[in-house]
C-alpha cells in the first residue's frame, strides 16, 4: 500500500462529532476501501476521545451484521499537541 493510502486511513474526531454518523462513516469507509484491515481515529481532548470511542462501538454493530468484529487499540500521538490514536482492527468473528 502506498504512503498516500496509509495517510487516508485516519479519521479526525472532535468533541462535537456526531457518534452515530461517525460509526456509519467508519463502516462506509471500510466497505468502500478494499483490502484494509484497520482504520485510525485521532482525537485531541477528553471530549473528542469520548466521541471516538462511542463511534467505534457503534461501528461494531455494523460490522457484526457482516460477521466482523472491531478491536480498539489505543495509543498516544504527538503533533502540535498530544492526542489519542485509536486503531480499529477489523477481524472475522
Amino acid at each position: 500500500m502506498d504512503i498516500q493510502n496509509e495517510l487516508n486511513k485516519c479519521i479526525r474526531v472532535s468533541n462535537s462529532t456526531n457518534v452515530a454518523k461517525l460509526g456509519s462513516a467508519i463502516y462506509a469507509y471500510y466497505k468502500a476501501t478494499p483490502n484494509i484491515n484497520y482504520i485510525e481515529l485521532k482525537a485531541i481532548g477528553a471530549g473528542a476521545v469520548n466521541q471516538a470511542i462511542k463511534g467505534a462501538i457503534i461501528s461494531g454493530k455494523h460490522f457484526a451484521n457482516i460477521g466482523k468484529k472491531v478491536y480498539i487499540l489505543p495509543s498516544f500521538f504527538e503533533s502540535e499537541v498530544s492526542g489519542i490514536r485509536l486503531k480499529l482492527e477489523i477481524h472475522d468473528i
